[in-house]
């Protein structure tokens, strides 16, 4: 009697695993890298300059750095948030600090907050910055 029940339970477990066995299962598994690669540029498929931009800036400041973000953009929702939430994510580590508030008021005065400035797409004048490093659309710069 016990032999039915491990033959019913096998069986039972062969018509489960092969009503739920997808073939793409495997093919996922072997394409996590790829997979990890697209979602990660995900986000920045619209702004790839930017993430590249945002790379450099990490490769150039240091942990505990503070950077005060300037990005083109008027309002804070959607087109300075995203910048400002990608820039606080690429730059793990150092003090992200928006200069546009979710009001929309633009607050220069934060730059003294930060020891950096960076800036995408933005002119900064020359001398009130001292240009760190430029590429990628941007500009890293220090105040004088």
């Amino acid at each position: 009697m016990v032999w039915v029940a491990r033959v019913l339970a096998a069986a039972v477990f062969a018509t489960l695993f092969y009503a739920g066995f997808h073939p793409n299962y495997f093919e996922t598994f072997f394409a996590l890298e790829e997979l990890a690669r697209t979602f990660e540029s995900y986000p920045d498929r619209g702004l790839p300059e930017y993430r590249r931009f945002l790379e450099k800036v990490r490769t150039r400041t240091e942990r505990g750095d503070s950077i005060a973000l300037i990005f083109p953009a008027q309002t804070w929702s959607p087109d300075y948030e995203h910048a400002f939430i990608r820039a606080t994510y690429l730059l793990t580590g150092r003090d992200v600090v928006p200069v546009l508030d979710r009001q929309n008021q633009v607050h220069p005065e934060r730059w003294n907050e930060a020891r950096y400035v960076a800036a995408w797409h933005v002119a900064l004048p020359p001398d009130r910055f001292r240009v760190v490093w430029e590429g990628e659309g941007g500009v890293l710069a220090q105040k004088r």
